[in-house]
């Protein structure tokens, strides 16, 4: 058996594997936390049950209305536009947008290779809607570029560069590696082969450190997103 076809046959696989048990692992971890908000929520629930109180509140909410009537309403949408340069993305926008583009494309671009297509097909008989070679190559650059700033920012940033630690700057050599390695493999810079081999191999190592390293922010951001919307609709239910 060939090399190519070990990384790209039993290590994938492995890869696969070790990434879905990291990922279950680390949500049977966060399960706590997350029953520990919604029993948060539901003492709260239980709480508004009391009419007696909940009058008052609503008592104390009308003289406190009439009473700074002239304040601006916190509900408004014209309010939180006028507050929004005091959040992060009014304070740093260039970050916020460049940390959001990075981290759509990071997850979905893989999907969208044709290269990558090819491969689910053979493997697991599906595949996804494919872009052109151009364009995955323009998404591969502007995730190059995205590494890039971040690495930028890091080394000039006084306040990012004080908390910044070397497996910062490995993390992001984990992120950026699969992407770099791919557009010179596609490109033919330098040995293909060897480049593929390279490109094979740095996607299996981040596949498999997003559960067992800070990567796994992009998990929990998704899980805690969930719970948070769903505890927000309840509290609307609920009126609190």
């Amino acid at each position: 058996m060939s090399l190519y076809q070990i990384i790209s046959g039993p290590m994938v696989w492995t890869s696969f594997l070790l990434f879905i048990a990291g990922t279950i692992f680390q949500i049977i971890k966060l399960y706590p936390f997350i029953k520990q908000s919604t029993t948060r929520l539901n003492a709260i629930s239980y709480s508004s049950v009391n009419r007696e109180k909940t009058t008052t509140a609503n008592n104390k909410k009308i003289f406190t209305k009439k009473l700074f009537r002239h304040l601006p309403d916190f509900n408004s949408l014209i309010y939180k536009f006028a507050m929004l340069k005091y959040s992060l993305f009014g304070r740093y926008p260039l970050t916020i947008f460049v940390t959001t583009l990075f981290h759509l494309l990071l997850i979905f671009s893989p999907f969208m290779v044709l290269g990558h297509n090819i491969l689910f097909e053979s493997a697991l008989g599906v595949s996804f809607p494919s872009l052109s070679s151009e364009f995955s190559t323009i998404l591969t650059f502007i995730i190059i570029l995205c590494c890039l700033y971040f690495l930028i920012r890091r080394l000039t940033v006084p306040l990012v560069k004080s908390i910044t630690t070397s497996s910062d700057y490995i993390m992001l050599a984990i992120a950026a590696a699969p992407f770099l390695t791919g557009f010179m493999a596609h490109h033919q810079i330098f040995n293909y082969t060897v480049m593929l081999h390279l490109h094979i191999l740095s996607g299996e190592i981040m596949l498999i450190s997003i559960p067992f390293t800070k990567f796994i922010h992009m998990i929990y951001f998704i899980i805690t997103r969930v719970v948070l919307m769903n505890n927000g609709l309840r509290i609307k239910e609920l009126k609190i």
